[in-house]
């Protein structure tokens, strides 16, 4: 009797900082525990962070959108006047679907925020938890507009994903929640790739995790490693750069690495008395799954950051600083003050569940 060729499934991240990557680790394990074989393709440093983490999976470049993020001016103002860019990668990105599904022999494709890979002619997961894209000022009278556009864009996926709680204890607030829900939406749970250990020494009093788009993620480590100078605390900076595997010193006390692996952080974070960290939405799922005492910095211009660390600080979970106006000394006093993560935590039947059906429903 012939052995049944094992479902190939594309998984295939945004380009944008690392937390769309790091993100799809749950996913990817999940898939690997069903027996499905998995096609990895992205780009930038989501290409090197999964080499990384998957060395024996298949992983192919696929570009990305390369969006250029200007020193001052915000996330959407950039996607704006980048427009015509944004819309011929979509177009290549589209082109490139048959050549990709035939060479690669895709049975399967579980997109995170890649617009463009959807297929009709095999099930696709469009993952996303940010239903409601919000706008800065001035341009919040484009909400509406961008998220009937958005919900478009998710009604020619097979299913999509959302990477958090239904209830109202959850981490994406208005981001999934307060609307209406596409059709096709499932919530699946918070995701993230690391767990939560009994007990763990000391090592660290602060543990910076940097990430994110450039310049911002080189311009906060300035910030970050200047107010460093001459601290007796005993530090590890975490500088996000998985292209690069380097280790050095800033002071006898601060330790810097360009890249760790995910069970490699997963120590170092249980390891650390408080964690500084971007608040992108995968970052605010690990720390939610660790527990961990942390200081949250948007990414200037992000209003989904500025959003999610402003939500977290009001509920008193977690403190939060602006990059412009960030005093380490101030934030970690004021972090001690603050509550922590309460009744947050994955659900893994529910990732398992939409797993189970996802590979149910592709062809033989």
């Amino acid at each position: 009797m012939a052995v049944a060729r094992k479902k190939r499934i594309l998984v295939a991240p945004l380009n944008w900082g690392l937390g769309h990557a790091s993100r799809c680790i749950p996913i990817i394990r999940t898939l690997r525990d069903r027996s499905a074989e998995v096609v990895l393709a992205a780009d930038g440093r989501p290409y090197d962070f999964l080499k990384n983490e998957f060395p024996d999976l298949e992983l192919h470049r696929l570009r990305d959108l390369d969006i250029r993020y200007g020193h001052t001016s915000s996330l959407l103002l950039s996607m704006l006047l980048q427009m015509p860019h944004i819309l011929s990668s979509f177009a290549r990105e589209r082109m490139q679907m048959k050549r990709m599904i035939r060479d690669w022999r895709i049975d399967g494709i579980i997109s995170d925020n890649r617009f463009g890979l959807y297929s009709s002619s095999l099930p696709c997961v469009y993952m996303t938890h940010q239903l409601n894209i919000m706008a800065p000022p001035p341009f919040t009278r484009l909400q509406g507009l961008l998220r009937r556009a958005h919900a478009s864009v998710i009604g020619r996926f097979t299913e999509c994903w959302i990477p958090d709680s239904e209830g109202e204890v959850n981490l994406s607030g208005d981001l999934s929640h307060g609307m209406p829900l596409p059709r096709n939406a499932f919530f699946i749970g918070p995701l993230s790739r690391f767990t939560r250990t009994a007990s763990a020494d000391n090592t660290y009093d602060l543990a910076v995790v940097l990430s994110g788009p450039e310049p911002q993620r080189t311009m906060f480590e300035t910030i970050v490693r200047k107010q460093l100078r001459g601290t007796t605390l005993r530090v590890i900076i975490v500088q996000g750069i998985p292209e690069r595997h380097d280790t050095s010193r800033d002071a006898e006390t601060v330790e810097i690495v360009s890249n760790l692996t995910a069970d490699q952080l997963n120590s170092v974070l249980m390891g650390s008395q408080c964690v500084i960290s971007r608040s992108g939405y995968s970052s605010v799922m690990d720390l939610a799954a660790l527990g961990k005492n942390a200081v949250l910095v948007p990414t200037p211009g992000q209003t989904e950051q500025e959003y999610v660390a402003t939500r977290l600080r009001e509920m008193k979970i977690v403190y939060s600083e602006s990059q412009s106006g960030f005093d380490l000394n101030r934030a970690l006093e004021r972090s001690r003050t603050y509550a922590g993560w309460k009744d947050h935590t994955q659900h893994d039947d529910l990732l398992e569940e939409r797993i189970g059906h996802f590979l149910s429903i592709i062809r033989p």
